[in-house]
């Protein structure tokens, strides 16, 4: 990603405020719905392919999305309690580690 170096320079300096940088004094704050949503399905095929395919302990399996998501323990079981509609079509579909791959190469998806 190219950054220009007017921007550059802005990104460190201390003293510049958010006018200056170019943000809109209205803009919208809080996360983004769209990077939730996607951050969303990774979590619960995550979820789903230590429970089902790797077979691991639920609490192993709460500590490694926490660590991989930057979640907080409890935020963990939370976010998954709110994707029941996703997990179960998971579970009716049965996707291999190899589909979770595909959609998610940069990730290791071991059988």
């Amino acid at each position: 990603m190219h950054i220009g170096r007017r921007n550059h320079n802005l990104l460190f300096a201390e003293e510049e405020t958010s006018s200056e940088v170019g943000v809109a004094e209205n803009a919208r704050k809080g996360r983004n719905p769209e990077m939730l949503e996607k951050r969303n399905k990774h979590l619960v095929a995550r979820y789903y392919y230590y429970g089902q395919i790797q077979k691991l302990l639920y609490d192993v399996v709460m500590e490694k999305l926490s660590q991989e998501f930057y979640l907080t323990p409890g935020t963990v079981p939370q976010v998954l309690s709110e994707l029941g509609t996703e997990l179960a079509e998971l579970r009716r579909t049965a996707p291999s580690a190899a589909s979770f791959a595909k959609q998610w190469p940069w990730m290791k998806w071991q059988q």
